[in-house]
């Protein structure tokens, strides 16, 4: 087990040092090159965050103006709908005035013919 530590590490050290020597930059210029990237990672970040939020705000005017569209649409037949009902009732009012008058008419000449007719006497 000893022998595969001092392997692993040996290999370790072996890479380290591959790497020191054939780095392309310093560490000071490599951190200054990291530091530039995630600043530009960070600025596309915004950019497309502001193009998003821009895309969103856009959809939820167009989702309000339709909302308010279908809104007034609704209510303008609501109107129409409450109109006709209300012609509706006041026809079938009339109609049902016109019948109770017609039936009371009836009834007062019922009552003239019957009052002009002679009354039987009571048989025993």
């Amino acid at each position: 087990m000893s022998n595969r530590f001092s392997v692993f590490l040996t290999g370790g050290l072996v890479g380290l040092a591959v790497g020191v020597l054939f780095a392309p930059r310093p560490g000071q210029e490599t951190r200054d090159e990291l530091r530039k990237r995630a600043d530009d990672l960070i600025d596309q970040g915004r950019g497309s965050y502001e193009v998003q939020r821009e895309r969103v705000l856009e959809a939820v005017d167009v989702g309000r103006e339709t909302a308010l569209e279908r809104t007034e649409n609704l209510k303008v037949k609501i109107n129409e709908t409450k109109d006709k009902l209300k012609a509706q009732g006041d026809a079938a009012a009339e109609s049902a005035r016109e019948k109770m008058n017609a039936a009371a008419d009836k009834v007062t000449e019922i009552k003239e013919v019957v009052s002009d007719e002679p009354k039987a006497e009571p048989q025993e």
